[in-house]
């Protein structure tokens, strides 16, 4: 079942190519969900003039409540600019994995917590976090997967430039207002395969969100975190299903999906 998120529109994304919808219900059922996503319909193939810009992940969220808005889309950006280079000492997984998500916490209520700023400096700090802690490439392959394996290297540098400033100026918008009296509480772990998936409760006034945080181990053997659930949807998946649903529905052509990057850039600045 999917999670009530889902069912609210923040986890429904719509490909424009295809018209067809892509759900995903965060962690709690981790073969389930692969098995969809794998999933395939048979669909007429595009022309290039039928191409559109990939799901709007941001303006799909508007029926949510102001405050979860912003706490969605806040936690979002930082997770995904985090947990690809956020290194630690190796000691017990459970420490490890608090002490990083304590700190991810404390980056995103330092840099827009009870502040009110120009879109522009928004924009600044957003791309700064993601451009000091990310690792762009790796993100590119978790996301894209196998048409990340296929795109050619002036592909790649192209969209290794595009996504930062894509990824904060799509939600700079959302970081403000968050009040600096975010408060996340750290509650009980339990292990998935070779995951540790943290449980918390992000605070706002009048709010309370769940937050599940999935920990792992990368090769050299420091925490990152691979994945964070808002209310059983995860961010990572919606993400990597609306760019992959609309490479699907444009035959794999990874310039339909440069375009469509530098479609929305152009939007965004012009609307901001």
């Amino acid at each position: 079942m999917a999670s009530r998120w889902a069912r609210r529109g923040f986890l429904a994304s719509t490909n424009a190519a295809s018209g067809t919808a892509s759900r995903n219900t965060g962690f709690r059922s981790p073969r389930r969900r692969s098995a969809r996503a794998r999933r395939t319909t048979d669909r007429p193939t595009p022309t290039r003039a039928d191409r559109t810009p990939p799901p709007d992940v941001v303006n799909a969220n508007r029926k949510i409540p102001a405050m979860k808005r912003l706490m969605i889309q806040a936690v979002a950006a930082f997770c995904l600019a985090l947990p690809l280079s956020a290194g630690a000492a190796r000691a017990d997984d459970d420490a490890d994995a608090r002490v990083l998500i304590t700190r991810l916490v404390e980056d995103a209520r330092g840099a827009y917590g009870g502040q009110t700023l120009e879109p522009a400096e928004r924009v600044a700090r957003l791309k700064g976090l993601i451009e000091r802690y990310g690792d762009m490439g790796v993100f590119a392959d978790e996301v894209l997967g196998r048409y990340w394996n296929r795109a050619s290297q002036s592909d790649r540098t192209i969209f290794l430039q595009l996504l930062p400033q894509y990824l904060s100026d799509c939600w700079s918008s959302e970081t403000q207002g968050v009040p600096a009296s975010l408060r996340v509480d750290l509650a009980g772990s339990e292990r998935d395969g070779d995951a540790l998936v943290v449980h918390s409760l992000a605070t706002v006034p009048d709010d309370t969100i769940a937050l599940d945080w999935r920990v792992v181990r990368a090769a050299d053997g420091h925490p990152v975190i691979a994945d964070v659930a808002v209310d059983g949807g995860s961010v990572l998946l919606t993400i990597r299903s609306d760019f992959q649903s609309f490479l699907r529905g444009n035959s794999g052509h990874f310039d339909a999906l440069l375009t469509a990057l530098q479609m929305k850039l152009a939007a965004v600045r012009k609307d901001g």
